[in-house]
């Protein structure tokens, strides 16, 4: 009978190559650790002076302030993605619970945006199950705080996609 050490296998085995980020890549998101929170008062609400907004991926919608919406512009309060539960009285700020019964992969508090006292904006990952992935299935954020650039695709599970935009307004 194996031992547990003999039993410990390489996750590169268990799950492939292709899930697990090449360290050496330049394209692998940058994750950042400590990075403060800011209110909604005290941050930035641009990137490098252009306003910033979520835009969901074809024209889908969310429930986002009483109404469904596919572009939500950031004003610098910290946004929790996720699903509601009436049970417990949880309804994160952006509701993505209408996506929840085609994919069970959808947290009730999935992820989370923010700004820092540098006006950079950053997704986090807050899912102890379920995966956050940036602009590749193959970086999966687990527990982690990334910085977005424009154009990053933040994809919630396997159902929905939302771009990270810099407006030319």
């Amino acid at each position: 009978m194996p031992d547990d050490k003999d039993e410990l296998t390489d996750i590169t085995q268990i799950l492939g190559n292709n899930l697990i980020p090449d360290l050496n890549t330049s394209d692998q998101p940058v994750i950042k650790r400590d990075v403060p929170e800011l209110s909604a008062a005290s941050v930035n609400k641009t990137y490098k002076g252009k306003p910033v907004s979520l835009e969901i991926e074809g024209g889908q919608e969310v429930f986002y302030k009483g109404n469904y919406v596919s572009s939500i512009p950031l004003m610098g309060a910290p946004l929790i993605i996720g699903r509601r539960d009436v049970l417990s009285g949880f309804y994160p700020d952006i509701d993505l619970a209408m996506y929840w019964k085609q994919d069970r992969a959808i947290s009730r508090k999935h992820l989370k945006i923010f700004c820092d006292e540098n006006g950079a904006w950053f997704v986090e990952d807050l899912c102890n199950h379920n995966a956050t992935f940036l602009n590749a299935y193959k970086y999966p954020l687990n527990n982690e705080r990334v910085e977005l650039q424009p154009n990053d695709r933040i994809l919630i599970s396997m159902s929905l996609a939302i771009d990270f935009k810099v407006n030319n307004e």
